[in-house]
């Protein structure tokens, strides 16, 4: 990941003008959570799970974190980045960390979508999501 930050490359990633639609699916730490929380429409399961752990040892948050964690409601973004508090799917949509509750089942069926999508006009993209796939979360 020190490579690929120091390249540029997550840099260049986040200044696309491109819709980003990220699927949160099972473990989401460190930099791989930090390209995914960027895009523009989140989607988790109920098997997501995210972490900044390397704050639980002492450490401040890497690769952008304090950017969207500092603008979480309240004082949740603090939270989680002293406490290195370990969040799932549903906690992560509650909080404005996702942007969207997909159950894992049918996660497959949404990328299936999403790919044969012909534009990335963000309504639409939402509208993608949102019309079968998207719950409240458990």
């Amino acid at each position: 990941m020190w490579k690929f930050n120091r390249s540029g490359s997550m840099f260049r990633i986040l200044q696309r003008n491109t819709t980003q639609v990220s699927l949160i699916r099972g473990i989401a730490m460190g930099g791989g959570a930090a390209i995914a929380i960027h895009g523009r429409f989140r989607v988790v399961t109920d098997n997501t799970l995210f972490a900044m752990p390397e704050t639980a040892l002492g450490s401040f948050p890497d690769v952008g974190a304090s950017y969207y964690l500092s603008r979480l409601p309240g004082f949740f973004g603090e939270y989680v980045g002293l406490t290195g508090a370990r969040l799932d799917g549903a906690e992560m949509l509650a909080c404005g960390l996702a942007t969207h509750f997909v159950p894992l089942e049918k996660l497959s069926s949404l990328e299936y979508a999403l790919c044969k999508a012909t534009t990335g006009d963000p309504k639409i993209i939402n509208n993608i999501i949102l019309h079968d796939f998207s719950t409240t979360g458990s």
